[in-house]
């Protein structure tokens, strides 16, 4: 699905997930995004390394659908839970996506970075329960051959 210039097909595969939190917290693993009509399947894993050095495993999955300019983001596969409504637009040579989710009483500002081989994501959050920001940097899944292990 092409957006203006912006085609999130591009970014169909596996993909090398690193997560940075401004409380102390960390998370690393991979995350895959696979097509299903005109939705797009996400799905991540991995561990959450928290400040005082306890590890958990992490999954987290969300549905995406690209229509003329915006990327949609839902927290279920029936598409009736909106998360995310972003915008994007062209900088230099990236696409930008931006959005605001509201948590209760707390904001999530989204900003969603497309560069040609990697993608980013940084949510600044803030009100009364939360605040922190997670910034999460995408790169490419290095490909193995055959008889690689």
């Amino acid at each position: 699905m092409v957006l203006g210039e912006f085609d999130f097909s591009k970014y169909l595969g596996r993909w090398n997930l690193e997560r940075q939190s401004t409380d102390g917290a960390t998370m690393d693993g991979e995350a895959c995004l696979t097509r299903s009509g005109q939705r797009f399947d996400y799905e991540e894993r991995g561990t959450l390394r928290l400040a005082n050095g306890q590890n958990f495993p992490f999954s987290r999955s969300y549905y995406f659908v690209a229509e003329s300019g915006t990327l949609r983001s839902y927290f279920d596969e029936a598409l009736s839970s909106l998360f995310l409504d972003l915008r994007i637009v062209e900088s230099d040579d990236k696409h930008v996506g931006y959005a605001v989710h509201p948590c209760n009483d707390d904001r999530y500002q989204a900003t969603f970075t497309f560069e040609r081989s990697s993608f980013t994501t940084e949510y600044i959050v803030e009100g009364p329960r939360k605040n922190f920001v997670l910034t999460t940097t995408y790169s490419a899944f290095p490909r193995r051959f055959m008889g690689d292990r």
